[in-house]
């Protein structure tokens, strides 16, 4: 039972990182859109979006440490950024979401490593809120515990 929790958990967290990642991807997709005069998006490249979001969250979950939801920004971590940023751009370039246009494709690569960089102190900042609040939570706990240990055991 251990190991299912732990796959989906980490299911839930693919799911999870994959929605959000399409969702700053596509927000970036329709600005080149509109920027291009037009006011529609291709279907089949927001298909591409997606799949292209589910394939990279499980190497990041799976062969990459989940190093967006790591503790520190190390060397592995820089790296990982780098070549997420990279398949990124070149799927986006060899599926022509913005028409091989180089220069959109050099600012979606610069957009994605801030992404990453935008998940990683989202991840941190959510960790230390919940150490806080578990902490205050025990502390808590730690003075509602009946003072004779006798009497919660006759209870």
């Amino acid at each position: 039972m251990k190991r299912f929790k732990n796959y989906l958990s980490r299911e839930i967290e693919i799911e999870y990182k994959s929605c959000l990642y399409f969702f700053a991807m596509l927000f970036f997709y329709c600005v080149y859109c509109v920027a291009e005069g037009s006011f529609s998006a291709d279907i089949l490249i927001l298909a591409e979006l997606i799949a292209a979001n589910y394939l990279m969250c499980y190497v990041q979950v799976y062969l990459l440490r989940n190093f967006d939801a790591g503790e520190s920004m190390n060397k592995f971590t820089c790296w990982s950024v780098f070549f997420c940023s990279m398949a990124y751009a070149g799927i986006s370039y060899l599926f022509r979401w913005f028409d091989r246009n180089l220069w959109a494709t050099f600012w979606y690569f610069l957009y994605v490593i801030f992404l990453y960089i935008c998940m990683f102190l989202v991840n941190k900042v959510k960790r230390e809120i919940d150490t806080k609040r578990l902490n205050e939570e025990l502390e808590l706990f730690k003075r509602s515990e009946p003072e004779d240990e006798g009497t919660a055991v006759e209870k």
